[in-house]
């Protein structure tokens, strides 16, 4: 009896042992999340917003979690690919507050500990994939800690207060990047030699917050000649000891290439003395700052999608023709259907009729406003961009157009709920009751045929249209008080449509 007792449990470990070898070998990526509270509220649920090519300019996937007898919630990723980038959110009364942002790969089996702290909560990793995330982390309590004790500076400082603020704050960041590198090289051989090279370029980026603080200090000196000069001196004297040498492993951070872009407008910006960016000069710099052809198609999607790398003359012919001399580079499936999306934008365009809802629940279709001269402007709650469009249009060209008789603008909301909807509306951050509000509920922008037929998965998304219902304009968030009322006076000019 005792052997037959023995060889069933060894059959059982035999079992289990297959099948957790299994799960390491999956294409998927367990991630079991679990709450230490003993004062606080145990949340309502997770969430995980995932980029299968880590990328946000693309669509991501959102995963809910099981949960489990042990009020554990346990998400089960799907990989297509051997990195995921995705975002971990608590979920609590509708609102998301971020936990972190992480990297799975293929086979982990990782439980996240979540403990109570009269500070932030403690964060505790463990199991098969774990010693990234515990890099992670690492790195991004020492960027916080490092950011929070740098030196500042207040406006009326001599110029020698600057030059010694600058000194320290250069000496300060190159020591932490040191200390970074050195942190990845030592961590866990287990975490791979190109999972390090990705966290590397992800996580700690103290070249940006170099950039970022001088950026400033130009705003803060904005009538300190001197003081700029000093800056400008600053920022060519270590700009190449800061910018790392792209590695075709930095296609998977999304961030890297956001802020190497930014680096790449600061350098413009930082010698012009007239303070713009050209965007056919900052163009001439993305395209040819790497040979390599992943490299060079992600930071020209970069460059693209932000709509001319946020320089400061934005003109749609000049930037219809840097597409056209980008195509040959844009190899990607992104890059690919960016040039493919900008033709459904070009001037002159019929505009696809999507069906949307007013606050009523009626129907509602862009052809209603027929013979009015009208802008598109699409928005979700948590959308920072969408709040600072709003600002500045409602502070810079909202009081001359209201008069307009024949201009209205159409605000389109994305989101779940009319609950959503109203507080959007009644935060006055996104929108306005001036407004034609209509929303795309309750397909959302991922399902519904007005967004597919762009392919578009961001806001804000800003159209300007013709009395006839055709695009007269993809606007760019930087355009000018000028450019803007120019095209509105010469459509509302334009005959009436028959």
């Amino acid at each position: 009896m005792m052997k037959i007792l023995k060889l069933i449990f060894l059959l059982i470990c035999m079992c289990k042992c297959l099948a957790y070898s299994q799960e390491l070998k999956s294409n998927h990526s367990t991630i079991i999340v679990k709450f230490h509270y003993q004062r606080k509220k145990i949340p309502d649920s997770l969430a995980i917003w995932a980029y299968p090519n880590a990328n946000y300019w693309e669509n991501s996937v959102d995963y809910l979690p099981t949960i489990s007898k042990q009020h554990e919630f346990i998400f089960k990723l799907p990989l297509k690919c051997n990195l995921l980038n995705y975002r971990v959110q608590i979920i609590n009364a509708g609102n998301a507050i971020l936990i972190g942002n992480y990297y799975a790969t293929p086979g982990d089996l990782v439980k996240l500990d979540i403990y109570e702290t009269t500070g932030k909560d403690s964060l505790v990793f463990s199991g098969n994939g774990s010693a990234k995330y515990k890099l992670i982390a690492e790195l991004t309590k020492i960027e916080e800690t490092t950011f929070n004790a740098l030196p500042n500076i207040k406006k009326g400082a001599s110029s020698a207060a600057l030059s010694a603020n600058l000194k320290s704050l250069v000496s300060i960041l190159q020591h932490e990047t040191s200390n970074k590198y050195q942190l990845i090289i030592k961590a866990d051989p287990k975490i791979g030699k190109v999972m390090k090279e990705v966290i590397g370029y992800h996580y700690a980026n103290y070249d940006i917050i170099w950039a970022d603080r001088l950026m400033h200090y130009w705003n803060v000196f904005k009538n300190d000649t001197l003081s700029r000069h000093i800056l400008t001196d600053h920022f060519n004297a270590y700009d190449h000891k800061f910018l790392d040498e792209s590695a075709e492993s930095s296609v998977f951070s999304n961030r890297h290439f956001q802020y190497l872009l930014l680096m790449l407008r600061y350098g413009k910006l930082f010698n012009q003395k007239n303070g713009t960016v050209d965007m056919k000069g900052l163009y001439d710099v993305v395209k040819g700052y790497a040979e390599n052809i992943k490299i060079k198609d992600r930071l020209l999607c970069e460059f693209f999608l932000t709509g001319g790398g946020y320089s400061t003359n934005y003109k749609v012919s000049v930037f219809d023709s840097l597409i056209k001399d980008a195509s040959p580079s844009l190899i990607s499936p992104l890059g690919r259907e960016f040039i493919a999306t900008n033709l459904l934008f070009k001037k002159g365009s019929k505009l696809f009729e999507g069906e949307f809802i007013d606050l009523k629940g009626n129907r509602f279709i862009p052809a209603d406003l027929k013979g009015k001269v009208f802008l598109i402007d699409v928005w979700g709650e948590g959308c920072g961009a969408c709040v600072m469009f709003h600002d500045w249009f409602e502070a810079n060209l909202w009081p001359e157009l209201k008069n307009i008789k024949d201009f209205v603008v159409l605000s389109i909301f994305d989101g779940k709920t009319k609950q959503d909807w109203q507080r959007g509306i009644a935060s006055k951050r996104f929108t306005s009751t001036e407004y034609v509000n209509v929303s795309d509920m309750p397909l959302r922008m991922a399902d519904h045929p007005f967004f597919k037929h762009y392919n578009v998965n961001y806001a804000p998304l800003l159209l300007l249209i013709d009395k006839n219902g055709n695009i007269i304009q993809k606007l760019n968030g930087n355009i000018t008080k000028e450019s803007f009322m120019k095209l509105v006076k010469e459509a509302i000019e334009a005959p009436d449509p028959i």
